[in-house]
């Protein structure tokens, strides 16, 4: 049963892991290229993970490149700006942990990740997409944490030292496949319940949230606020739409010239 839960986390793990970078995707600061980070990392992890558990040479590897990391990071701060460096130390502490064995506090680890780029992804004016991608990103970490605490209460049970003897009678057996099933109707229903709920608060957090361009509740902010000369400042007037006055405010006239108008170079 644990085998099983572990690899529906990880499938859950890898949505999670997958929407982040979809998120980064949305933004104008990114292509397509990011998504080639999830998918390469995805497909190398049952690898890279059973290299972690047998070969010293491949954790002496990714120590070391932790270190040089760490080393170089002040270096990097003064090439790029602060929000790509904080974001790709970010995607690297993520690749770092889908690439080696994983306990519990791992998964936390990738989910908070996941969190930061897709937090990193919002003040980056994404496109529509990112309505998409937040509804894969609930949908999913919803799961992974269902699993989490699933794998958490299997695990205690596995290590204990007692052994219960269980009779060869096919009333037995029949009670013992049932209960190897991951998912029965009951669970399964909840899952989704939780899901559901998760996703309804999601939406009535996001209607219920104020927002400047769109007004209270989505309403149309009817105050527009034009460029051009006034004859009052208005500091208290908020976060209105602002739109461009083209009426002319000031003619220039040049008496030489034919018309006023002078149409050589200045």
């Amino acid at each position: 049963m644990q085998n099983d839960i572990n690899r529906m986390l990880k499938l859950a793990i890898g949505a999670v892991v997958f929407s982040s970078y979809l998120g980064l995707y949305a933004t104008p600061r990114y292509d397509v290229g990011i998504l080639l980070i999830p998918i390469l990392v995805l497909a190398i992890m049952p690898l890279a993970e059973r290299l972690d558990r047998s070969s010293r040479s491949y954790r002496t590897f990714t120590s070391a490149l932790t270190f040089l990391l760490v080393i170089a990071l002040p270096v990097l701060l003064n090439v790029i700006n602060l929000l790509d460096a904080v974001t790709a130390l970010v995607i690297y502490i993520q690749v770092y942990s889908l690439l080696h064995q994983k306990q519990l506090r791992n998964y936390h680890h990738i989910l908070l990740m996941s969190f930061f780029l897709l937090l990193a992804a919002s003040v980056l004016t994404p496109t529509s997409l990112i309505g998409i991608v937040l509804l894969l990103f609930v949908m999913s970490g919803a799961w992974a944490l269902i699993l989490i605490e699933m794998l958490e209460g299997a695990a205690p049970a596995n290590q204990s030292g007692d052994v219960e003897i269980v009779g060869l009678r096919a009333d037995n057996l029949q009670l013992q496949r049932r209960q190897s099933k991951l998912l029965d109707v009951r669970m399964t229903g909840w899952i989704l319940a939780c899901t559901a709920g998760v996703l309804a608060f999601s939406a009535i957090l996001f209607f219920a949230s104020p927002r400047l361009e769109a007004g209270l509740f989505g309403a149309a902010d009817s105050d527009m606020v034009l460029t051009g000369l006034s004859r009052d400042i208005n500091l208290a007037g908020g976060g209105g739409n602002i739109i461009q006055d083209t009426s002319a405010v000031m003619q220039v006239k040049f008496p030489e010239e034919v018309d006023g108008r002078f149409d050589g170079e200045m």
